[in-house]
């Protein structure tokens, strides 16, 4: 199999990465440094020059001994920028903003190896900030505009691994079988899947799969995988798989659950539900008492139910009747558990 860019967006992004470290040095590397550096074959050696070449990489070889080479990259190569033909490099202040803001919301993996390179990144980004922004004080407020928050984030750590074999499965779409433990089952199983989409949700990564066989589109929780083995299989992305369009049509990550609900929020939180977005097809009505009625069509009866019951007494369900059934009960079990 060929490497291409689509590649570097899996395991291989940090073993290129590692790759241009060795051979940056002045004594380059030879096939055994990359081979014990990164820990691969020399056929992946090979498959990793093939990838430097299509991206540009000016690698040129050495010979030390009459049997053993070292490989180098262009000296002047180390010190520009290589391949970009744009009339103005200079970020403008939203752009860095946003970058921040990026870089920042990168919590999730401040834990793994890979939050290792965000200092550098920001480091080299200097090098595109407006004049007016590179003094160090303009920096320190930058740092302190965004600041990343850590509630709630699961740990990825010793994970690496696994997120980069799945966005390479993701990207070269190959099929793949692991071992993963259902909650819901409170075991572990063996299962063949073909991933489709990665995202983040509420502090972890999940995706989007089409379980074998049935390929039917299911939901996992990333960090409950184990190795994942990559097959040589290619499958056909679906058609008709749309993930924005499951994500926006949902509460929170349960699908194929749809439920069209009416609810009364008193006044103290009526600004609070005004502020937010709760679901793509919703309709909100104001009362004269300042309370508030939000009618939505989303999936998800129980992640509804749970939210609604952190309102306590400041929200009520109007319809469907069903739901509101469900919440008195446990509203009523509640009451014998606390010996109310």
């Amino acid at each position: 199999m060929k490497y291409t860019y689509s590649n570097m967006l899996g395991r291989n992004l940090i073993k290129v990465m590692a790759a241009v470290k060795l051979m940056a040095r002045v004594q380059g590397a030879t096939i055994n440094d990359l081979m014990e550096g990164l820990g691969i074959s020399r056929r992946s050696v090979y498959r990793l020059f093939d990838t430097l070449n299509e991206l540009n990489f000016p690698l040129y070889e050495q010979d030390l001994d009459g049997r053993t080479k070292s490989w180098h990259l262009q000296e002047d190569f180390l010190t520009k920028l290589p391949n970009l033909d744009l009339p103005h490099l200079e970020l403008t202040r939203e752009e860095v903003l946003v970058l921040y803001l990026l870089i920042s919301r990168g919590n999730i993996l401040g834990m793994t190896e890979l939050n290792h390179y965000i200092p550098s990144i920001r480091k080299k980004l200097e090098a595109f900030l407006p004049m007016d922004t590179r003094a160090e004080q303009v920096r320190k407020k930058l740092d302190d505009i965004f600041i990343p928050a850590y509630q709630g984030i699961k740990d990825y750590s010793g994970k690496e691994e696994l997120l980069d074999d799945l966005m390479t499965a993701i990207t070269e779409q190959r099929t793949c079988s692991a071992e993963y433990h259902s909650f819901s089952r409170d075991k572990r199983h063996s299962i063949t899947f073909n991933p489709l989409k990665l995202f983040e949700w509420n502090g972890g990564f999940y995706a989007f799969i089409q379980l074998h066989p049935e390929l039917e589109i299911r939901t996992i929780a990333v960090e409950r995988l184990g190795d994942i083995s990559l097959s040589e299989d290619c499958f056909a992305y679906p058609e008709n798989f749309d993930a924005e369009a499951m994500l926006s049509s949902a509460f929170t990550i349960t699908f194929n659950d749809p439920i069209r609900v009416k609810i009364w929020f008193d006044r103290s939180q009526a600004n609070y539900i005004k502020e937010k977005r709760w679901a793509k097809n919703q309709s909100l009505t104001e009362n004269d008492d300042e309370s508030l009625i939000l009618e939505m069509e989303t999936s998800g009866v129980q992640d509804v139910k749970r939210w609604l019951l952190s309102f306590g007494p400041h929200a009520k369900v109007l319809e469907p009747e069903s739901l509101a059934r469900e919440i008195r009960d446990d509203i009523s079990r509640m009451n014998k558990t606390y010996d109310l």
